[in-house]
């Protein structure tokens, strides 16, 4: 039983007796309506207060009926009460063991640290995209919003080390640092380089002197908000067409068209071919706007006789059907 089923019954149910016990009164023994709803709620509450109304033996049987009925009723909400914390409390520790073993299974996913307004729109996007996630997210109020939209999820401060550990930093490949405070984002970052060297560090900075510092701390890539936000409007200004086109492609404007970045692994067909043996273009309608090269070289627009290797991240946008097909294609032991 939760709460608001609690409710349903517990207050319909105190209005009834309450207006029953007054009317009583009133009837009985002529009493004034105030006289009679005192009498009634020191009655049923069995608080014991001296009588406010003379009693005929009419009233008093009455009287004796009403308590009976309203310690029944007392004792009744009181069960039903401790039922409803009990439950809570029961579903709690069920759900926190729930996604103790689900986190445990989990490998290469990302651990978003910090589910405040920037963590929100980052969360809804990687969902949406069905990306393998655990948020870690400090505010009590904030877990009432996660579990509404079915996140995985761990409520603890992401500055402390168990609670990298039951995210599962040891197995994660992104870190995403979100968090309010760019000194908490220095100590996150430090913490889990030091548990994970492997990991890509993402953090969101606060102040736009900090990047530096951040950057020194261990992250992989910086995003100051007040320098992405000012380049897209200054770009919007200056080339709009542009920004529509990247606004479809990345922010999923529209419903189909996405640009996104797909890791080649071993050990897929498609690696050792070039583009143009590869049927990317004409099975998929996909466009390949670059390649990140495994060494780290960066192929914008890349001729049809490159070579697909093991690692290089290529840069293809398309419709999303045919992305997830090349995903499967790229990665063939990927696992949503």
């Amino acid at each position: 039983m939760d709460i608001s089923r609690f409710a349903k019954i517990v207050v319909p149910l105190s209005v009834s007796l309450i207006t029953m016990g007054t009317l009583g009164y009133i009837v009985i023994e002529d009493a004034h309506w105030y006289d009679a709803l005192y009498m009634t709620v020191i009655t049923i509450s069995t608080v014991g207060y001296a009588e406010t109304i003379p009693l005929s033996t009419a009233g008093r049987m009455f009287t004796m009926a009403l308590i009976f009925f309203g310690t029944g009723f007392m004792l009744t909400m009181v069960a039903m009460f401790a039922e409803v914390i009990i439950e809570a409390r029961i579903r709690s520790i069920l759900g926190r063991r729930r996604l103790a073993r689900k986190i445990q299974h989990m490998h290469d996913h990302i651990i978003l640290c910090g589910y405040g307004r920037i963590g929100q729109v980052i969360a809804e996007r990687l969902q949406a995209r069905r990306v393998r996630m655990v948020v870690v997210e400090a505010q009590e109020h904030y877990t009432q919003l996660l579990d509404e939209f079915n996140f995985t999820y761990i409520h603890g401060d992401a500055t402390k080390e168990h609670i990298l550990e039951q995210a599962g930093i040891a197995k994660a490949r992104t870190l995403i640092v979100a968090l309010s405070s760019d000194a908490d984002a220095v100590f996150t970052i430090l913490l889990a380089r030091e548990m994970n060297p492997n990991l890509e560090i993402i953090v969101r900075a606060v102040d736009r002197e900090s990047d530096r510092r951040l950057r020194s701390a261990g992250a992989d890539r910086v995003v100051s908000l007040y320098d992405l936000v000012g380049r897209n409007m200054a770009n919007r200004i200056l080339n709009p067409e542009i920004e529509d086109i990247l606004s479809v492609a990345t922010l999923g404007t529209h419903e189909e068209i996405r640009m996104v970045g797909i890791k080649a692994h071993a050990p897929s067909d498609l690696i050792g071919r070039t583009l143009r043996e590869a049927p990317i273009r004409t099975d998929l309608g996909l466009i390949i706007i670059g390649i990140k090269k495994n060494h780290g070289e960066m192929i914008f627009n890349p001729l049809p006789d490159e070579k697909i290797e093991a690692g290089d991240v290529l840069i293809t946008m398309g419709e999303e059907p045919n992305l997830e097909k090349l995903q499967g294609w790229l990665n063939p032991e990927h696992v949503h």
